[in-house]
């Protein structure tokens, strides 16, 4: 599939380099083949949470926002982020990034684009939840631990009646 050249919010470029680009949801259907590559191979990270559908429908809806990485009408990489509203404020999140072994350096140059497209809609902070490894990958940019994210499945408690401290 040839992908459409994508304008919006684009980095600068010099010959054979890769470009960052806001994906609008009218051009999402033409690049939607080569980012669902990138979403299958990190299904680990947010399948329990998301399916390739509900990321498209929210991509599509503008609930979600999809940003690709692209040399030569190749997608390099992807990601997928969030305004999240609360009563103190709008928040900024990376819900997912992916792509090619080596291409997150690729786009540090327009990293700080990303984020001032967020500050342009209202975000005051910005947050990503993930593995270790990004907390490297983002000190560069100011992005610290303040939590973390612990996870319990509990659909293996639904067989039982209740705990007995929640009985009275």
């Amino acid at each position: 599939m040839k992908m459409l050249k994508v304008e919006e919010n684009k980095a600068k470029t010099v010959d054979n380099a890769v470009t960052i680009s806001l994906v609008s949801p009218q051009l999402t259907p033409s690049v939607w083949g080569q980012v669902e590559k990138w979403l299958n191979k990190g299904e680990k990270h947010f399948r329990s949470y998301y399916k390739n559908e509900h990321l498209y429908n929210a991509i599509m809806s503008g609930q979600m926002q999809l940003w690709i990485s692209f040399r030569q009408n190749k997608v390099r990489t992807i990601m997928l982020t969030q305004l999240d509203f609360y009563p103190e404020g709008l928040q900024f999140r990376f819900v997912y990034i992916g792509g090619e072994v080596g291409s997150f350096k690729e786009i540090l140059h327009a990293f700080r684009m990303v984020e001032i497209w967020a500050i342009d809609h209202g975000a005051r902070k910005a947050c990503i939840i993930g593995r270790d490894g990004w907390s490297k990958k983002l000190a560069r940019f100011g992005y610290h631990k303040k939590s973390i994210m612990l996870v319990k499945d509990l659909y293996t408690l639904s067989n039982s009646n209740g705990h007995a401290a929640w009985k009275q």
